[in-house]
């Protein structure tokens, strides 16, 4: 059985503390939603910390530990470990066996296929290094390529709840497993550019997703994020039902460099979520060179 010790927090700024082992009928009084008011002694009340321990005594203890600090020790303990009231209500799940825990238990972790084995990111063959064939190169093409994994299985099931379920905090697990494989053979990136949404659509999701992608990488690897450099002026079709062709039509024209004098000489990393058949971030590339940017690698999650 698990049990907590845990603050709640009075209108009259008082500290209630207690221990329990079914927080959530202790705390939420008539299954009333987050934000409202409850109920302790006829004062209304917030859950302010929670600490989870395997024994009942050893809850007791660090309740009786927590009493005895100061109001200023408190006050200082509940800064330090803010509560994600989100996540108790509505633990974490594995995004492929639905196991209470992670977005990627140990057993689904296995399941995905990281890739060891690089491909040229315009024709798609095997390549060292995810580096573009000399035989592909083109003035104006994209240099390269980074893709974690196969788009399939546990990690395509956790781009699709953060692209289309709107689960935003996904992307940190997402993120965390990029970052545990980026080679360091990679270039040196001057900054990270996020592939755009078009105007419409990002209202219609709320967030780009490239754009929370990048910024996690940015902040892990200490590059900077322009999102500004690159926008979508043409609303083009859902690529998911579209061949190479037509993809490659759909995309035509479809983006313009919006600030030319930051990025100039630059060596730019193009973060995309998938690339299924590269052919955004060959256009986006494309446009990037075209505007004085000296080299462009694509960095996306998936391909395939």
């Amino acid at each position: 059985m698990q049990w907590y010790t845990y603050i709640l927090e009075c209108d009259d700024q008082s500290y209630y503390l207690g221990i329990t082992n079914n927080l959530l009928r202790r705390t939420i009084l008539h299954n009333q939603k987050k934000g409202s008011k409850y109920l302790i002694n006829k004062l209304p009340i917030k859950l302010v910390y929670f600490e989870k321990l395997v024994e009942k005594s050893e809850a007791r203890k660090r309740e009786i530990q927590l009493k005895g600090w100061s109001r200023a020790k408190k006050e200082k303990l509940i800064k330090k470990i803010t509560m994600n009231f989100l996540d108790f209500l509505f633990p974490r799940r594995c995004v492929s066996c639905k196991r209470i825990g992670d977005y990627f238990c140990l057993k689904c972790l296995s399941k995905i296929e990281f890739i060891t084995r690089p491909i040229c990111p315009t024709c798609g063959r095997l390549s060292i290094g995810g580096m573009t064939h000399p035989r592909c190169r083109t003035a104006y093409g994209i240099d390269g390529l980074f893709a974690l994994a196969c788009y399939k299985g546990p990690i395509r099931e956790a781009i699709h709840l953060l692209k289309y379920k709107f689960v935003r905090d996904i992307g940190e697990a997402l993120i965390s497993l990029f970052i545990s494989c980026y080679p360091q053979t990679l270039p040196q990136f001057d900054l990270l550019v996020p592939v755009p949404l078009h105007k419409k659509r990002e209202k219609e999701r709320g967030f780009n997703q490239s754009l929370l992608l990048a910024e996690l990488i940015g902040k892990s690897l200490s590059i900077p994020v322009k999102d500004n450099i690159l926008a979508r002026t043409r609303l083009t079709k859902p690529q998911v039902n579209l061949n190479v062709e037509e993809r490659k039509v759909n995309l035509r024209a479809a983006f313009d460099c919006q600030v030319k004098a930051d990025i100039r000489e630059k060596i730019v990393g193009l973060v995309d979520d998938v690339a299924t058949t590269r052919s955004t971030l060959i256009e986006c590339a494309k446009v990037l060179k075209r505007n004085g940017v000296k080299k462009v690698w694509g960095l996306v999650l998936a391909h395939g």
